[in-house]
């Protein structure tokens, strides 16, 4: 590499951050600008350091052949060197170029700021790696996979880039669209619930950047699997996402079936596209399901710990759901729309319906506020969510019910409502018998207090169904562990605790707590 190219490529990389520096000087809104214009500073410094050490290098090598006879090494050491450097400096570049395509993007799509796993699984991706994300419930995944159109837009200085991303439900699909579609970006879901034919010419022509579909119509639909290899899916395609990936686990082997073959989609997309799998809840084992299923390779992990400390954790002995039905509505009597929101889970439609009729018996004319308002879902305290209720009815819903200053105070839900669904002030949630499986309930029970307060995860345990797996039913019938530590030991990540939590960790460390605010 002679010394003029290498100081063509110092004004390269030096004009490349001054790029980063200009935009960011243009913007009111700052965001990151600081720490994206250190990094063009820095990008800056390496670059005129490599011109200072190319001459220190040259005059050494001059030296050396002339004076010292140090020409047989001198050439091909002092070649590997400045090769070194040269890829460091590109690498530079890329970065920074990254760095503001990802803070363009945030910009555009009106996100006030990123976290720093959102950020990192970003990066990770558009590097070309496979990425698996494994955070909490309530930290904002979607915003990952939703900005990955945008921001490989600005790095091909073009537009048109696609991520298609697989999702368990439709009404998760509608709910992703709903809020996304306002935030700039072209997203569509695609599927038996999809009636408008204008949308699925939009999706079958590639002109939709962010399109949802279910693992049965990629795998098993051939509209949508012969999608894949149209010309501008073959250009275009960016990223496959798989959300909610817990599921190919926990339902790939009997339920849908179509969550196991997922992996099968990497033959037909093109092989630099990469698999992005997002879940909140995965298990050493589900985490190699995932791998295995997905034929993920070089991968990066993005992770927290799933423990969410600001949730208390207890179980109670179920009665009947004429009793539990009581308490509740004597509450809901009492407080009205004062009541904490609150979520309860039935395994079954019928246990669903049993409980909300019950409820709606015993409140009569308290059913609605005001008090003997009509029984329209703007007035009720308490509503019903399943599969049975049309996809207009669910939608319109959870609209209501994610409002701060809904009436709705108690859903009562089937396992739909445990997936994505973002109501930040839902403060209570009861499990009506458990789940087959510890991911199941982590995953429900983290609907409650995802704005950070305190919240309540409570089960009542009873009626065990002879699928429910051993380590859901050694918590149901625990009584000497702390279920924090239950919960969370075959996870990932071990439990992060606050060993000052006492009380406020499960109903098991209440018993033996010793703080003096407690006593």
């Amino acid at each position: 590499m002679s010394l003029v190219t290498v100081i063509s490529y110092v004004l390269y990389v030096s004009s490349q951050s001054e790029q980063g520096l200009t935009y960011f000087c243009e913007r009111e809104e700052y965001g990151r600008a600081n720490e994206v214009t250190c990094c063009a500073w820095v990008v800056d410094v390496f670059a005129w350091g490599l011109l200072l050490s190319t001459v220190a290098f040259s005059c050494l090598y001059i030296y050396g052949f002339v004076f010292v006879g140090w020409g047989q090494f001198a050439v091909p050491f002092s070649s590997i060197i400045l090769n070194v450097m040269y890829m460091s400096g590109q690498m530079l570049v890329k970065d920074t170029q990254l760095e503001v395509a990802i803070e363009e993007t945030r910009i555009a799509m009106s996100y006030t700021e990123l976290k720093e796993k959102q950020r990192e699984a970003i990066t990770a991706f558009v590097r070309g790696r496979d990425t698996i994300v494994l955070l909490p419930t309530g930290y904002g995944k979607s915003i990952i996979f939703s900005m990955l159109p945008l921001v490989f837009d600005k790095l091909k200085g073009c537009k048109g880039s696609i991520v298609v991303c697989v999702s368990p439900l439709t009404f998760l699909m509608m709910d992703q669209r709903t809020k996304l579609s306002p935030r700039g970006i072209s997203c569509e879901f695609v599927g038996e619930a999809q009636c408008n034919e204008t949308v699925i010419k939009e999706v079958l022509s590639g002109r939709v950047q962010l399109v949802f579909i279910s693992p049965e119509n990629l795998i098993g639909n051939p509209l949508y699997r012969n999608m894949l290899l149209k010309p501008r899916y073959k250009e275009n395609l960016v990223a496959l996402v798989v959300d909610e990936a817990h599921c190919i686990k926990t339902w790939g082997n009997d339920f849908r079936v179509a969550f196991a073959h997922i992996g099968d989609i990497r033959s037909v997309i093109p092989e630099e596209v990469h698999v992005m799998a997002v879940t909140a809840t995965a298990t050493r084992s589900t985490y190699d399901c995932i791998l295995h299923c997905l034929s993920m390779n070089d991968v990066a992990v993005i992770a927290l710990p799933p423990n969410r400390s600001n949730i208390q954790y207890s179980v109670q002995t179920m009665t009947t759901i004429e009793d539990f039905s009581a308490t509740m509505s004597s509450q809901l009597m009492k407080e009205g729309t004062d009541m904490v929101k609150t979520v309860v889970f039935c395994r079954k439609y019928l246990d669903c319906t049993m409980l909300y009729f019950s409820l709606k018996r015993k409140l009569g004319k308290y059913l609605t506020q005001p008090v003997g308002a009509p029984n329209l879902q703007e007035f009720r305290l308490v509503d019903l969510y399943t599969s049975a209720s049309t996809v207009e009815m669910r939608e319109k819903l959870l609209t209501t019910f994610a409002r701060a200053e809904s009436t709705l105070r108690l859903l009562i839900a089937t396992t739909a409502f445990g997936m994505g669904v973002d109501c930040k002030d839902i403060y209570r949630v009861f499990h009506w018998s458990p789940p087959r499986e510890i991911e199941e309930y982590v995953q429900e029970t983290g609907r409650a207090g995802r704005d950070g307060h305190r919240s309540q995860a409570i089960l009542i345990y009873g009626n065990v169904h002879k699928t429910v797996s051993s380590r859901m039913k050694d918590y149901g019938e625990n009584s000497v562990c702390c279920r924090r530590e239950m919960l969370f030991s075959d996870f990932m990540f071990s439990v992060d605790k606050d060993p000052v939590a006492g009380c406020q960790c499960c109903d098991v460390c209440a018993m033996v707590c010793r703080h003096e605010e407690c006593s």
